[in-house]
């Protein structure tokens, strides 16, 4: 199989199925799908050239779900502007009164944790048990980002280590 034949079977098994009568909508999806396997077929050469075995190698739907996953957990930082603040600013950094419901909770891919963009420490009026590896104490410190509680005092470092 040469390659676009195999690029046609890659989007065949897994394309973005939007209905739409305008051309350019289509194109874009078809598009977007092209670019998800380039990608995937460039994460997979890297890691055979690493190394890896092929069965730690993620297969093409596991690499659509965690590329959507990070995208979707993306957000860009704003750079802090000079003057009087603006009241958008001041509605971004407010801080949820009500106490969150308890459930299992979800912890964010190291890619969202590793990426060192938009990670803020939040003072929380009330305390919940830090998310860290066998850390579980009490804190009132909350990553804006990932949505986790994390210790952040001077014997207990978590917030610094699980951005790390």
């Amino acid at each position: 199989m040469g390659g676009v034949d195999l690029m046609d079977s890659f989007i065949g098994r897994y394309r973005i199925r939007i209905k739409s009568r305008k051309w350019t909508t289509r194109l874009f999806y078809h598009l977007l799908d092209m670019t998800v396997i380039n990608a995937w077929v460039l994460y997979k050469k890297v890691n055979t050239m690493k190394g890896k075995l092929q069965k730690n190698i993620m297969k093409l739907a596991d690499f659509r779900t965690e590329l959507t996953d990070t995208l979707c957990r993306y957000q860009s930082h704003s750079q802090n502007k000079r003057g009087r603040p603006s009241t958008n600013s001041r509605q971004d950094t407010t801080v949820p009164s009500k106490r969150p419901r308890t459930g299992v909770q979800v912890l964010p891919s190291t890619d969202v944790c590793c990426d060192c963009i938009g990670h803020e420490k939040i003072f929380m009026d009330f305390r919940n048990k830090c998310k860290f590896n066998n850390c579980r104490k009490l804190t009132s410190w909350f990553c804006k980002k990932c949505k986790v509680s994390l210790c952040d005092n001077k014997n207990n470092q978590c917030f610094a280590l699980f951005h790390a």
